[in-house]
This record gives C-alpha cells, structure tokens and sequence, in this order.
C-alpha cells in the first residue's frame, strides 16, 4: 500500500495582493478534493466562470459520475436594524 507523507498547510493571505483589480480576483482560482473523486472550486471572487465549478461536487460511481450538489454560496450582512 502507498503512504503519502501529510503536506503542511498553505497559509492564504487575504486580501490577496493584487485585490484591488476585480479580474485578478475572477482569475484566480482554488480547489480542494476529498480523494475519492469529490472536490470544491471557484474563483476567489466567488463568480462561478466555468462549469465545473461548485461548492460540493460528488463522484457517485468514483471516480465517475459527478455531480453538483451546491453550485454557489452568496452572502449578505446586515449591520444594525
């Protein structure tokens, strides 16, 4: 069996550099996968530029059949009455 060593953690710094130009942050992109063909993906801007990103992507039969389960997220903060 493969054992894998455990990477350290990347530590992100926000707001990214250059967050002041709106497509830098639409261009910039993350993943994270859980290993058995499920995975998260976007942009940092939270805009959804292409189709196979998603919050919460399934593998039903892994590593095959995908599925989007949660497409985005959107925010809203209410501050006072």
């Amino acid at each position: 069996m493969l054992e894998l060593e455990p990477q350290p953690l990347r530590r992100i710094s926000w707001p990214p550099p250059d967050s002041t130009d709106p497509d830098a942050l639409v261009s910039r992109e993350w993943l994270v996968t859980n290993g058995l063909g499920g995975y998260a993906s976007g942009t940092l801007s939270g805009a959804n530029t292409r189709r196979y990103h998603g919050m919460l992507v399934v593998a039903l039969t892994p590593p095959t059949r995908r599925m989007t389960l949660l497409s985005k997220l959107e925010e809203t903060v209410t501050i006072g009455s």
